[in-house]
This record gives C-alpha cells, sequence and structure tokens, in this order.
C-alpha cells in the first residue's frame, strides 16, 4: 500500500487534465508524499492527432535508491477520453480518501 497524504490532489490532476484537453505547455505532474507513486503528463500536439502522453511511476522501499521493486507504464491518451479518467479517478480517489483506518486526510491506493 502507498500512503497518499491527500487523494484529493490526484483528483484534481486529472480534472486540470479534462480541463485542458485543447493542450498545455511542459509537464503537468502529481505524485505522493515521498513519490512512490507518480504520474507525470506532457501534450503531445501533433496536427492530425493529439494525444496526452501519460507516465505512471509506482516504486517501494522509499527513500532507498535501490528500490525493493518498481514498475513504470507509459499512456497515449486521447484527449477527448479525459473526462472519462475524471469520472474514474473520482471513483478510485473518493474510495482512497474513505479508506477504513485512514486518517481523515490520508488516503491509501
Amino acid at each position: 500500500m502507498i500512503a497518499i497524504a491527500d487523494p484529493s490532489a490526484f483528483l484534481k490532476f486529472f480534472e486540470d487534465l479534462a480541463q485542458h484537453k485543447k493542450g498545455w505547455q511542459g509537464e503537468k505532474q502529481v505524485a505522493s508524499l515521498e513519490s512512490q507513486f507518480a504520474i507525470t503528463c506532457t501534450y503531445e500536439g501533433k496536427m492530425f492527432r493529439p494525444e496526452v502522453s501519460m507516465n505512471v511511476a509506482c516504486a517501494l522501499d522509499y527513500p532507498s535508491f535501490d528500490p525493493y521493486w518498481s514498475v513504470q507504464l507509459h499512456l497515449d491518451v486521447d484527449p477527448d477520453s479525459l473526462q472519462d479518467v475524471v469520472a474514474r479517478a473520482r471513483a478510485v480517489f473518493a474510495n482512497a480518501a474513505a479508506e477504513p483506518g485512514a486518517a481523515p486526510d490520508r488516503g491509501v491506493v
């Protein structure tokens, strides 16, 4: 389990992506408190097929620089599907915030 101090930050991140589905400059990033779970997105505004390049990284055994395990995932996301992603993020991060035994401001993913 990865503790996330503020699950609403992840939801706001996805809402921001959907709000700017026509594009943005640079990177948008959100991460757990110790960066064990992080998502970084860039907008690739190709003329005929724009997409959001999403990199997801998860690693345990922080703060060691030699994690016990890690996984990275790259997704090319259609900007028009970001509203669906927000709906799914609401379900995941709302559940994380309501996780039994979690402090009111801490979620677990």
